[in-house]
């Protein structure tokens, strides 16, 4: 093939489909848990046959963008990536067998072995677990020393197969199956492994398959298989295919709730039910006053929850009678029925000899002592006397109207008087005198003379005071 027509395949030559039957008898068939990895798939139609050959779960990377169109329609996004082999982001020792068809090509600034097959393959080794298979198709001189060095110190056994006819009519092609481990003898493997590309065995549908695939690794274990970089037409499809937006919990919070659906108890309220409400959420205290909240209060006609009921209800309409609040809302709307309240509540009030003197309400019930008065003449709080009061006596209302309930009306305590204290007298400055300035004689000191204030000079004087 020319060198320009082998660049614009990027070296990649699809192994042809005629010796597909006789590379897969090679292998036994295995599970589901145990990968197949292709790093050069190409439109992956070997690696299709071969994972429903050999039972596997196959994973394929492809550079070429079309190439790598058609792995992602076969096997899925998950299982097919574009990528660079040596940008690739695999597990390592995670795949029971390694099918490796490098493109072929030499790299000119490599140091040692110029051939990329070969570097390829040491990049893929990693990816083989302990035990595993990688088969390498090459051509039969890519076999070099360097390369059967390689293999005799990383693998446990190699065989070399040579596939039957000539390689677009010229070139001998074969595939190499290298078990991963450690050989007994290296020595002995590398010259096998010379020999046998010398005079490779010629490789023929077998009737019973020559390799076994290894365990499968712990499941448990983490996986990876993801390209390094996404390009958008990747990104763009992984969005489109396992968004985010595809889970359960994003879907949830976007799906429009069902409507509310009237349900009916099973079972009708019983008492104890009631009971068990009130104790609870104490619904007779919600008092709604919107015209399309209404507050439900259940009990049983003719037991003890009627009859709380009422109670609170009569309990709540009168405490708001006595602020001045005539409204009916709440629990005090049960007993609506009921009149004679407001007119009760205005007639007490209208009758003076109904009403308790506030003055009595909070007097004294005990004797007046000594202790009292001292306390009382030194806060100037006026008595009368030491007169024993009378016991606290507070008359009710009369209600003419027979009514459930008596209102008691109270008026508000007298204030005692209280007397200002005196003014406190201002304390007179005091001259302190010294011992010493006292005469021997009794007489007084006279003060000692002040000193003269001397005026301020004029401003002639100053400038002349200043030379």
């Amino acid at each position: 093939m020319a060198r320009a027509e082998s660049k614009a395949i990027m070296g990649y030559l699809p192994i042809e489909v005629h010796h597909h039957p006789a590379i897969l008898s090679l292998i036994a068939p295995a599970t589901s848990a145990t990968r197949l990895l292709d790093p050069f798939a190409g439109e992956g139609v070997f690696l299709e046959a071969a994972a429903h050959a050999w039972n596997v779960t196959p994973y394929a990377n492809e550079l070429d963008g079309e190439r790598a169109a058609a792995c992602i329609e076969r096997f899925g996004p998950k299982q097919a990536v574009r990528c660079d082999v040596e940008r690739l982001m695999a597990s390592n020792e995670a795949f029971g067998i390694v099918w490796a068809n490098p493109p072929y090509d030499h790299d000119k600034t490599a140091k040692n072995s110029k051939r990329v097959e070969f570097a390829y393959l040491r990049h893929g080794w990693k990816w083989a677990q302990e035990g595993g298979m990688l088969l390498w198709c090459v051509y039969q001189h890519h076999i070099t020393e360097e390369a059967a060095a390689f293999l005799a110190k990383h693998s446990r056994t190699v065989d070399v197969w040579a596939l039957p006819g000539k390689h677009l009519g010229e070139y001998d092609q074969v595939v190499v199956v290298a078990i991963k481990g450690q050989s007994a003898d290296p020595a002995a493997l590398y010259e096998s492994i010379l020999a046998g590309r010398a005079l490779p065995r010629l490789l023929t549908v077998q009737p019973e398959p020559l390799y076994r695939v290894p365990p499968p690794p712990d499941p448990k274990r983490k996986f990876v298989f993801a390209p390094d970089v996404v390009d958008e037409t990747q990104g763009l499809r992984l969005v489109m295919e396992q968004g985010a937006w595809k889970t359960n919990g994003f879907q949830s919070l976007l799906s429009v709730p069902p409507s509310a659906q009237d349900i009916e108890p099973p079972v009708p309220p019983r008492p104890g039910h009631m009971a068990l409400m009130q104790a609870a959420g104490r619904s007779y205290r919600l008092n709604q006053t919107h015209a399309h909240c209404k507050v439900y209060y259940l009990y049983c006609e003719g037991t003890m929850e009627q009859t709380a009921v009422h109670l609170m209800s009569r309990k709540q309409r009168a405490a708001k009678l006595l602020t001045g609040d005539i409204g009916l809302t709440g629990l005090d709307a049960l007993t609506e029925g009921e009149g004679g309240f407001e007119e009760a509540l205005l007639e007490a009030i209208g009758q003076e000899e109904a009403l308790v003197n506030p003055g009595e309400l909070f007097r004294a019930n005990t004797s007046y002592t000594e202790l009292d008065a001292e306390d009382a003449a030194y806060w100037n709080v006026e008595t009368e006397g030491g007169e024993v009061e009378s016991p606290l006596v507070m008359d009710v209302l009369s209600i003419t109207e027979p009514e459930p309930e008596v209102l008691p009306v109270f008026a508000p305590p007298a204030v005692p008087k209280i007397q200002p204290l005196p003014p406190r007298p201002v304390p007179r400055s005091r001259r302190r005198i010294r011992l010493s300035d006292v005469p021997l004689d009794g007489k007084a000191t006279p003060p000692p003379p002040k000193k003269a204030v001397t005026p301020n000079p004029q401003p002639a004087n100053q400038q002349l005071s200043l030379f």
